[in-house]
């Protein structure tokens, strides 16, 4: 099997299929996070993010990922728990930096570190980062329920819409572990601003302007890239869709990293970035725009059971998650 998360064909075959088959919530694609009913009014939300390596930005990237997954079904996230398994040979100021980092995090977020467990791996080469984000959300504001329904009126055709960019989480995490091969090609200057793309990691402000309009389905884009997401999208909706590339948001040094380490940006992990399926795709858009956060109509569902990525004349057919570009760039 490939580094990182497992393809949607062995997670359906050797994961999904034994879990849930005598429980009311059952996990299934694309579900960004668990629920538990907690109250007649409130659910709890859980999710998982991990990821595996030493690069020092990982942990914002998981800590990111988690929280969002939280935020993409319209909860707050309350409390995160995390689990640390360092390399045989990780030294304790390793292990200090990762701990100031994340309370830098949690601090920044007001996002209180409850529990966690920290431990060394016997023969382990690589650090391993597992934060776990426990939320809450008004039932009335939870967008699992509405996105485990199919498209009743499929004639009707819904906008999907994106926020920010795509390749965020992993443009910030590359310039900063792949700095040396970088500049190569591009200056210190133009790789200083990739510093800045830490402020755009968190989907807490897009999902609060949503609350306002009416969302079928939120899904935050994370490992698989774009591509992957509209998939789990389509799947979670069982509906076709069609999508313009060219109004798909990428900023200049996303392009630029991606042609300099030989990855494609659409298949790129992209934490930061959120999609809606809506009918209200350019009033969303423009609400989110006033507010200071790019947003783009980059499609439409289809009764077509076909899920295609247009450019000009040029089709491209979408496909289940197989792997990440993250780990390509990463590893060379």
């Amino acid at each position: 099997m490939k580094t990182g998360k497992v393809s949607e064909v062995i997670l359906k075959r050797s994961v999904l299929k034994f879990l849930g088959t005598k429980q009311r919530n059952t996990p299934v694609i694309s579900l960004d996070a668990g629920k538990i009913e907690f109250d007649e009014s409130t659910d709890l939300l859980f999710a998982t993010a991990s990821m595996q390596g030493n690069q020092f930005g990982l942990i914002e990237s998981v800590f990111h990922r988690a929280v969002n997954n939280i935020y993409a079904k319209g909860g707050k996230p309350i409390a995160v728990s995390t689990s640390l398994t360092l390399r045989s040979h990780a030294d304790e100021q390793e292990l200090k930096l990762y701990s100031k980092e994340l309370n830098r995090l949690s601090t920044l977020y007001s996002i209180p570190v409850l529990s966690g467990e920290t431990m060394v791996g016997a023969g382990a080469t690589q650090n391993t980062i597992t934060i776990h984000a426990t939320g809450k959300v008004n039932k009335q504001s939870n967008t699992m329920d509405k996105k485990q329904e199919s498209i009743e009126d499929s004639a009707k055709e819904y906008q999907i819409v994106m926020s920010k960019y795509i390749g965020l989480s992993a443009t910030k995490l590359l310039i900063e572990s792949r700095k040396e091969k970088l500049k190569e090609r591009l200056t210190e200057s133009f790789l200083a601003g990739g510093k800045k793309i830490g402020e755009l990691l968190s989907i807490q402000k897009e999902m609060e302007v949503s609350t306002d309009f009416d969302i079928l389905c939120s899904h935050d884009v994370s490992e698989g890239g774009i591509f992957a997401a509209l998939w789990e999208v389509g799947e979670s909706l069982q509906c076709g869709m069609e999508v313009s590339l060219d109004s798909i948001l990428l900023i200049q040094e996303t392009i630029e990293v991606c042609e300099t380490l030989d990855l494609n940006p659409y298949l790129l992990y992209s934490g930061g970035c959120v999609l809606f399926v809506t009918k209200q795709g350019e009033a969303l858009v423009e609400k989110l725009n006033n507010e200071g956060i790019p947003a783009s109509v980059i499609g439409k569902t289809t009764n077509s059971p076909d899920r295609i990525v247009r450019k000009e004349d040029e089709i491209r057919y979408l496909e289940p998650f197989k792997g990440d570009e993250i780990y390509k760039g990463l590893s060379e």
